[in-house]
């Protein structure tokens, strides 16, 4: 039988998702997501994030991207900037790593 492909990402709340469209790994996040931060980042740079993720299909040009080797880990690149963060398993938190210029646009 042909048809899509999907799989169960476990540490993402058990959600089914099409392998080839990573963002849907972040759909549904709820809009009183908290945005924990590494000592480095600031916290306009957590809010962007924050605003981006709650509401990620308004936002033309995003592009998210699985982190190969560390599940639940993501880069988010949007409007010159990159974003590397972890999704807790319950969803209702996320660890943001890192923020750095890109030319990934």
């Amino acid at each position: 039988m042909m048809g899509t492909q999907t799989e169960v990402e476990p540490s993402l709340g058990n959600r089914i998702h099409r392998k080839d469209d990573p963002s849907r790994a972040l759909a549904d996040l709820p809009p009183s997501l908290e945005i924990r931060a590494h000592w480095t980042v600031g916290a306009e740079a957590c809010e962007q994030l924050r605003e981006l993720l709650v509401d990620l299909p308004r936002y033309e040009g995003v592009r998210v991207t699985p982190d190969s080797k560390r599940r639940g880990f993501f880069d988010l690149h949007h409007d010159g900037r990159t974003y590397y963060f972890y999704v807790y398993p319950s969803r209702r938190h996320v660890m943001l790593l890192a923020v750095w210029q890109s030319e990934l646009e």
